[in-house]
């Protein structure tokens, strides 16, 4: 293990706590998170891996939070990188490409030498170099993200230029989410021959990235050239060869020069012309004026090469190449094919290959529309042209001309562009040919779309361009910032879609969801203001126009993706968890429910987690609360209704200690675990968030007095299911729907004597803190929970979906069945519930404990039955029986009220040792503390405690009293003596 620690410890030592790292396995593809100051741990985890033949690797990059155990990294989510990398294979079988160097030396010879690496690493079948910093490239901002990408390119860019020149082939691995083999493991590429990956180079040599920059070689990074796809794709408005090569003064030396051009101006030329439209055929012909060197096999090849690459610029083939024959003041494109490609540079090859104007030469449509474009895009250029006219071609003739062209022009297609060049028919969400992409004005956004019509897109700001009649052009300031639409998002529980803006925001880029409601309504767009988006009432209605053809011409760009309003199943095999599923993204508007999304996370280890645990499932009751966690996405399996599970008993005993280690389950409980102390629709929210995961509410004691008394509702509520219905002014609000458990605490019980029947058959009251026998315990989970857990609820998911449904219910039936026997006295509803909780016990212990399954059972079993021991039985559970019991102490209590001298009102009388009591004195006392009593009075009757009279028909409760002494005649019931 110590090579292993030794090597993450060089990489990581400076890297502040609070990041996180991680390792993943090739089978399984599974992802193990661990703080940065805990690389000891790290290390252990890793060799326990390779001990059981897994391929290991671990992430470069390190990410701000941790992550799920199926979960990888996006780019935007590294946060620092401890230094740059490169990967070589070397030539061996193993390998699909076999342009690989032979051996060891050859592959070290490829790293450059004005850069020699802090360390080397043999992964069995080629090298890892790194080069380290001083201290870990933290990003604090896109940008900076950006720039680190950047240099890590430029760096592979060289090493892979090197290959190339000597026929090899190198992969790209310079994405910063970039997974590498950790020394000191064994390659199990070949299982029945693994080689040692291990250190064969380390020194003390580090850097910071501004000295790797300085020290890089200047050299074409072969990056994808922006606004193209990964594969050159070509464009119908593309020219031909011939414009860049008679206005490129390189390329016409190295036409000239073609027999004796180093290679390096070769390829530079090779790279531009082969974006012509007739490209191909182009550079062919451009190569074999070569004779001695042109060898069409190797041309084709390097033409695939040069498709996946930039081309080269006019600034490296300045300095780079040092070629000095390009004019000193520029030529108005960044690189030569620029004459070919870019709709204004065509028009200045078409006008510049005219030698001597004249009105045959000029009054041409090809001539006269590129005129038009360099009248607006150059006028530099069309005073030259209008210069060389003086004496051959009448001026005033030639304005008329190119006005003539243009309006024949707009006729034809009358949506044209101001900015980005001519438009063609399309389709709707089609991106016309022509059209630049919003990257060309600003590289750095996040996402690259077309530039729709009539819109300016600058760094400075979005413009809406407008032609009046005359020609003139108007401007109209839509955002003082560039924003864009990134992505659409699709709530399937709400049938609503949002949209995703990413705007400009100090020194990075913003993402908010705004309802398209709010993005297309001129007045409702101004609430963007609040976040930042540069919008005025001035502007709001050009912005509005903006994002309507900014999503019109990317229809079929802006990627679409599903979100849900809660957590929880999906169909039979589907859950959604943010730290286990990736699929939906969670569209909640509110705050706190933002704030518990944010709790769904994965971090520490889970050794140590379960170690803790282990020691808290000692405890009965805590190992029943832990399992109840578990047992919540089991209630739709196993048809089980929502049931509350609370705690109550002394301060300073473990309850909430208790609480935390089962949230911690599923994240982070602090940010998992509410209070009572929530109006009832924002518990309704959080129960429909939870809904098949336990909802924890801590501490019933914050209540005032008289929520205390009104909690029966609420609890009514929670267990039905189900929330209020609500109006609004287009009709009733979508009724919230949960399925959960809910866990909660309190220094006193949720039920008392007057609680509906339907609370106490809900509520499963477990009596004293779990933890009472070790405090000190209990005290350390409050710093161990939040910096490890999420690990076991993921992990039982992944176990459940693919687990036998039908065997799991089997497995609650003969639970529910034993309990029935054992405990006839239970409530029904109590049973149903602690079976649901033993199967998950029974479950959780070997899918995640690892117990075996006889063990897991019998442990579920012990468990369950100490706690059935203590919850009520039916008859405590009834109410007419808690009604009963209360209400002989009321007349106890009250007994002076059924004599003649009563010092009060009269309550009713006595007669031959029986109890007279005036009916609506019982309806008026069963009322105020219990739900119905006219159900109470029946069942009092059916069970001989009051009588009952038939009269007309019916069974009457009540009989006409004696006249007291008032004269009135009240009807009274009749309490039986026993």
């Amino acid at each position: 293990m110590k090579p292993i620690y030794d090597f993450l410890f060089s990489l990581y030592e400076y890297l502040d706590p609070k990041y996180y790292l991680y390792l993943w396995t090739l089978s399984g593809r599974k992802t193990y998170p661990f703080s940065a100051g805990d690389i000891q741990a790290m290390a252990k985890t890793a060799s326990q891996l390779a001990a059981a033949h897994h391929d290991v690797y671990f992430g470069v990059g390190v990410t701000a939070t941790g992550l799920g155990q199926y979960e990888r990294p996006k780019n935007e989510e590294i946060a620092a990188i401890p230094g740059l990398w490169v990967d070589i294979d070397i030539k061996h079988p193993v390998h699909k490409v076999q342009e690989l160097p032979p051996d060891i030396p050859a592959a070290m010879e490829l790293l450059p030498d004005e850069l020699p690496p802090s360390m080397v690493i043999w992964s069995g079948y080629g090298i890892h170099a790194y080069w380290l910093f001083r201290e870990p490239w933290e990003f604090d901002t896109p940008e900076e993200r950006g720039q680190a990408a950047g240099l890590l390119r430029a760096l592979q860019a060289v090493v892979k230029q090197n290959a190339a020149s000597r026929g090899w082939k190198i992969d790209t691995t310079a994405d910063l989410t970039r997974v590498l083999r950790v020394p000191g493991i064994m390659n199990q590429k070949q299982p029945d021959n693994p080689v040692m990956a291990q250190i064969i180079e380390q020194g003390d040599i580090r850097y910071n990235p501004s000295e790797i920059e300085d020290l890089l070689p200047p050299v074409e990074t072969g990056t994808i050239a922006p606004g193209r796809t990964a594969a050159f794709e070509r464009r119908p408005t593309d020219g031909l060869a011939e414009l860049m090569i008679r206005s490129c003064r390189f390329l016409q030396h190295c036409q000239l020069n073609a027999a004796s051009i180093a290679y390096d101006e070769w390829l530079a030329a090779l790279t531009n012309i082969v974006r012509a439209s007739d490209g191909i055929q182009a550079v062919h012909q451009f190569s074999a004026l070569d004779p001695g060197r042109y060898r069409p096999e190797d041309t084709d090849k390097k033409i695939n090469e040069a498709l996946a690459m930039n081309p080269q610029s006019c600034e490296y083939i300045q300095k780079a190449i040092g070629f000095q024959g390009c004019p000193p003041d520029g030529c108005g494109v960044q690189a030569p094919c620029g004459w070919s490609l870019s709709k204004v540079a065509q028009a200045r090859a078409v006008v510049r290959g005219i030698p001597a104007p004249t009105p045959e030469a000029v009054f041409v449509p090809e001539v006269l529309g590129a005129l038009a474009i360099i009248k607006k895009h150059d006028q530099a250029e069309y005073a030259k042209f209008k210069a060389s006219c003086k004496g051959r071609v009448n001026l005033n003739d030639l304005e008329k001309n190119i006005k003539q062209h243009r309006q024949h022009a707009r006729q034809e297609n009358p949506y044209h562009l101001v900015q980005t060049g001519e438009t063609s028919d399309n389709s709707p969400g089609e991106t016309p040919p022509g059209t630049r992409m919003l990257r060309n004005t600003v590289p750095e956004l996040p996402v690259d779309l077309a530039l729709p019509p009539n819109f300016k897109f600058e760094k400075s700001g979005i413009l809406f361009v407008k032609e009046t009649r005359s020609g003139d052009i108007m401007t109209y300031k839509a955002a003082g910032a560039p924003v864009i639409i990134t992505e659409r998002i699709f709530n399937v529980d709400t049938e609503t879609e949002k949209l995703e803006i990413c705007f400009q925001y100090l020194n990075g880029w913003r993402r908010v969801l705004f309802p398209r409601s709010t993005i297309f309504d001129a007045r409702k767009i101004l609430r963007m203001a609040d976040f930042g988006v540069p919008v005025s009432s001035e502007s709001s209605k050009y912005l509005v126009k903006w994002f309507d053809a900014l999503a019109d011409i990317n229809r079929d760009t802006i990627p679409v993706s599903q979100a849900v309003s809660k957590l929880g199943w999906r169909g039979d095999r589907e859950f959604v968890l943010p730290n286990f599923s990736s699929r939906y993204r969670i569209d909640n508007d509110d705050d706190g429910s933002q704030r518990t999304i944010s709790g769904f996370t994965t971090a520490g280890t889970r050794e140590e987690w379960i170690s803790r645990m282990q020691y808290l499932r000692q405890s009965p009751k805590a190992r029943f609360i832990l399992a109840a966690s578990f047992a919540a996405p089991l209630l739709r399996i196993l048809g089980q209704r929502n049931f509350i599970l609370h705690n109550w008993g002394g301060s300073q005993d473990g309850k909430t200690a208790t609480l935390w280690a089962v949230m911690s389950v599923w994240g982070n409980p602090d940010l998992l675990i509410g209070t009572f102390d929530a109006t009832a629709t924002a518990m309704e929210r959080k129960a429909a968030l939870h809904s098949d995961l336990p909802l924890a509410v801590n501490e019933r004691e914050v209540l005032n007095r008289f929520k205390k008394q009104d909690i029966n509702p609420l609890l009514y509520i929670l267990g039905e299911g189900r929330g209020r219905g609500r109006g609004t002014k287009t009709g009733l609000q979508n009724l919230a729907t949960w399925r959960t458990i809910m866990l909660s605490t309190g220094e006193g019980t949720l039920s008392n004597t007057g609680s509906l029947e339907g609370v106490m058959t809900r509520v499963l009251e477990v009596c004293d803190g779990p933890l009472a026998h070790d405090r000190e315990f209990a005290r350390g989970l409050y710093y161990f929970l939040p910096r490890n857990h999420g690990h076991a609820g993921p992990e039982f998911l992944a176990q459940l979906l693919a687990a036998d449904y039908g065997a799991i219910f089997t497995t609650y039936r003969e639970f529910q069945a034993g309990f029935r026997i054992s405990y006839p006295d239970c409530v029904d509803s109590h049973i149903d519930a602690v079976a649901c909780v033993a199967t998950a016990d029974y479950l959780a212990s070997s899918w995640v404990f690892g117990e075996p399954w006889e063990q897991a059972k019998a442990g579920a079993t012990g468990t369950a039955a100490q706690v059935l021991a203590g919850l009520v039985t039916r008859s405590e559970a009834s109410e007419p029986e808690r009604a009963w019991e209360t209400f002989i102490d009321w007349l106890a209590e009250n007994q002076d009220r059924f004599t003649e001298r009563a010092s009060g009102p009269r309550f009713g009388y006595r007669e031959s040792l029986n109890l007279y009591v005036i009916r609506s004195v019982v309806d008026r006392f069963l009322s105020e503390q219990f739900s119905s009593s006219r159900r109470i009075i029946r069942e009092w009757a059916a069970a001989g405690k009051i009588d009952s009279y038939h009269h007309g028909g019916k069974i009457r409760y009540d009989i006409p009293g004696k006249i007291l002494e008032s004269g009135v005649r009240a009807r009274v019931i009749k309490v039986i003596n026993r």
